[in-house]
């Protein structure tokens, strides 16, 4: 049996410990599918604290306009 059948080619691939640890958690997949993820949280935290700042500076600007007083006696 010659080393082809053995499964033993190519000789000049070396494996880590982070080689297989990487294997273990996934691989490419896993580390594509966990990228996908941690932007799309991103996409979403950004988001919030935009719709979040922009309803606290209307409600700065409404109690900002409340405060003023009306420029006619119309009563």
């Amino acid at each position: 049996m010659d080393e082809k059948e053995k499964g033993n080619v190519p000789h000049q691939i070396k494996i880590t410990f982070r080689g297989i640890a990487f294997i273990s958690n996934g691989g490419y997949v896993k580390q594509k599918e966990k990228e996908t993820i941690s932007k799309n949280l991103q996409l979403v935290q950004t988001w919030a604290i935009a719709i979040g700042t922009a309803l606290a500076g209307l409600w700065a600007l409404y109690l900002f306009i409340k405060e003023i007083p009306p420029l006619c006696n119309c009563h």
